[in-house]
């Protein structure tokens, strides 16, 4: 008898060649939007043109590092660009307050209300299960371009717990529906987390992000932001899926909530980029 939760129609790859010849004009770069900074953009993107997404294909981009490092300042970066662009963004704001995301966006000096593009912020909730969550993040991807979730780890503090789940299995399960999710929409989701203190003393990379190891396992990016012992401020990107990955780390600072390389000198810039561009 044949299994009836298995769906059987098996893909043949005539079906999806075409896409795949298109997905190919941009293979090693994802350039659809700009993080503002052209060096941060080659580095993550292998492009000058933009640091993240794709134009035929998806990105779940993870932002995590300590307490302090200022993920969410840097997170909120990436939907300058798309917003510029006539973009519909979706921020989850859990942590922050809408009005503290808007008053990020004025110190930056953008006007939110005179972005071409529509930003849309998540209402607080809870009593959901992750099941549910995960539906809902693909229908608020019917109409939006970009979600920004901040922090993951309290979607996952206010949803409730199905009889017979471990925390392991639901984010897990939950990651896994994202990423079929993404999958289905071609288009950009950026997730923040928090880091496990736990792993303090192990070796730095992917072990530290706070949850399941899914979170790194289902992202496309992987960006850690740092402190280095000189109070420089870094980030390292562990995973980069679509792009060859850079294995240097990347000295940034912050001007106005603006995210910037360290390097002020262009022809410093062009010497990056051309080592860095493959």
């Amino acid at each position: 008898m044949a299994n009836k939760g298995v769906d059987l129609g098996l893909i043949p790859l005539e079906s999806v060649w075409e896409e795949a010849k298109t997905s190919m004009e941009e293979y090693g770069r994802t350039e659809l939007y700009s993080t503002g900074d052209k060096l941060i953009d080659v580095y993550l993107g292998n492009s000058t043109k933009g640091g993240f997404g794709r134009h035929h294909g998806y990105e779940i981009i993870t932002i995590f590092g300590d307490t302090g490092r200022n993920k969410s300042t840097f997170a909120t970066n990436f939907v300058i660009d798309p917003l510029k662009k006539g973009k519909t963004v979706v921020y989850m704001a859990l942590e922050d307050d809408p009005k503290d995301v808007a008053a990020r966006l004025i110190k930056m000096g953008e006007d939110p209300k005179k972005l071409p593009g529509k930003l849309l912020f998540f209402k607080e909730q809870s009593g959901y299960t992750l099941s549910e969550m995960s539906k809902s993040i693909e229908e608020i991807f019917q109409y939006a371009d970009v979600v920004l979730i901040d922090p993951l780890q309290f979607i996952y503090e206010a949803s409730v717990t199905e009889k017979g789940e471990t925390e392991f299995n639901r984010q897990r399960l939950f990651m896994r529906e994202m990423n079929c999710v993404m999958k289905k929409t071609d288009k950009v989701l950026i997730i923040v987390s928090h880091t496990n203190k736990s792993n303090k003393n192990d070796s730095p990379g992917l072990s530290h992000i706070m949850g399941s190891s899914a979170i790194a396992q289902a992202s496309t990016k992987v960006i850690e932001i740092g402190l280095a012992k000189d109070g420089t401020r870094f980030i390292h990107c562990w995973k980069n899926r679509f792009v060859p990955l850079v294995l240097d780390d990347m000295a940034i600072k912050l001007d106005n909530m603006r995210i910037r390389t360290v390097l002020d000198s262009e022809k410093d810039k062009m010497e990056m980029i051309n080592r860095w561009l493959r």
